[in-house]
Order: structure tokens, then C-alpha cells, then sequence
């Protein structure tokens, strides 16, 4: 699995006053050949810098330094495409996906000393051996340093109480003033929407609501 990134962008700002919304513009959000030149920089410069440090060795800097110089004149392309079933789609897909696991429990088929048996995602069986699972599954931990979740723009910490209310003022998406409060979702709700798993439905026969109950201590009956 490659590194990627997910972001979610305002399709606008706010003036240096802060007193009028200005949209973007409806064709492009981002112009794909900027995107690409920026990425390159961003690589290449983090490229340098650990080729100064040491930190990548090298048997011919001469030709190190050409191959940098090669790729700063070469056009990087950037994927650029509509998300699948619209922006609504798209933010219920992102909601989830931040708080996912390498790997849920309800994939594993069978664990032993020997062998981990797990379904992938397009259904099939897998079976490797433990020291192999475990390296899998590392791979979904985020190095020191990284987080799941950045915030910036209207939504940084430090404006999400004082710039983000007039935004969302301008838009129309609120009215003036405190929001209304809003009731709490039960954990039941909030559970399936992040993992997808509904514990009020029966795992084996899929009846709805389960119904649960303390199971109580059986009663000793007094010999005959």
C-alpha cells in the first residue's frame, strides 16, 4: 500500500475582513499542473536535504546530483478525479476511514500457533504464518511524529471559535449567533457509523433489536 493522503478543502475563503465569502471557481479547485510542481518540489527538496545529511548514500554524487536535476525538469502528474456518488458519499467514506483498524476481528477465520487465517477485502481467504500477520499489521501504524487527523484553514484549532462561525454565518449554514444544541447520537449509532458494526442486531440470525439480558446464577435445588 502506497502513502496517500486525504484532504477535505473549502470550496472558498474569507476576505482579509472577514466580511464577505469568496467562492472558488466551480471548474477548477486546483490547477493539476501547480499540484504537480509543488509535489515535486516538496519530494526533491526533502530529497536533498537527506542526501546532505548523510542519511542516503551515494557512490557518485556527480551523478546523484544530475538525476535531482533530470527529475526537477521533468513534469510530475497529479490523479485528479470526481469522488464516487457525490461529496455526501465522500464524506461518510472519510468519517469512517480515520478511525478504522489495520484489521477487524470480524475477519479473522482462525488463529493458531502455526498459521493466521483472515479474509481480505475483496472476500478471499488468506493464510500466513504469525511473525508475517504481525508484520502486516504494522504497517498500519503510524510512525512517531504522525497523526490520523490535521486540522487546518477554517478549521484549525484557533479558528474553529472564532473564524469558522463567521464563515458559516456568510453561507447561510447556521443562524447568527450560538448554535442550536444538538442531541447526542446513542453509542449504538455512533458504533455503526464508525465501524460498521450494529451491536442491536443478532450476529446469527440478523433479528433486530437483540434484546439483552444479565444472565442469572442457576438455582440450587435441594436434593430429593
Amino acid at each position: 500500500m502506497s502513502p496517500h493522503v486525504h484532504g477535505i478543502v473549502t470550496a472558498g475563503g474569507l476576505t482579509a475582513d472577514r466580511r464577505r465569502w469568496r467562492p472558488a471557481r466551480q471548474r477548477h479547485r486546483f490547477p493539476v499542473r501547480v499540484l504537480g510542481a509543488l509535489f515535486r518540489g516538496t519530494v526533491l527538496a526533502a530529497r536533498q536535504r537527506s542526501v546532505a545529511r548523510g542519511e542516503v548514500s551515494s557512490s557518485d554524487p556527480v551523478a546523484t546530483r544530475r538525476t535531482l536535476g533530470a527529475l526537477y525538469q521533468t513534469p510530475w502528474l497529479v490523479y485528479v478525479k470526481r469522488p464516487f456518488g457525490g461529496a455526501k458519499r465522500l464524506f461518510q467514506y472519510l468519517g469512517r476511514y480515520p478511525h478504522r483498524v489495520g484489521l477487524s476481528t470480524q475477519r479473522l477465520g482462525a488463529v493458531t500457533s502455526e498459521a493466521v487465517t483472515f479474509r481480505t477485502t475483496n472476500g478471499r481467504t488468506v493464510t500466513v504464518d504469525p511473525e508475517e500477520f504481525v508484520r502486516r499489521l504494522l504497517l498500519h501504524v503510524l510512525p512517531r511524529g504522525f497523526v490520523k487527523i490535521r486540522h487546518g484553514g477554517l478549521f484549525a484549532p484557533r479558528q474553529v471559535s472564532t473564524t469558522l462561525p463567521v464563515a458559516r454565518d456568510l453561507l447561510g449554514d447556521r443562524p447568527h449567533g450560538d448554535p442550536s444544541p444538538t442531541t447526542p447520537s446513542p453509542w449504538t449509532t455512533v458504533l455503526l457509523r464508525l465501524t460498521g458494526v450494529d451491536v442491536t442486531q443478532c450476529p446469527r440470525c440478523a433479528a433486530s433489536p437483540l434484546a439483552r439480558r444479565v444472565l442469572l446464577p442457576p438455582v440450587q435445588r435441594p436434593p430429593p
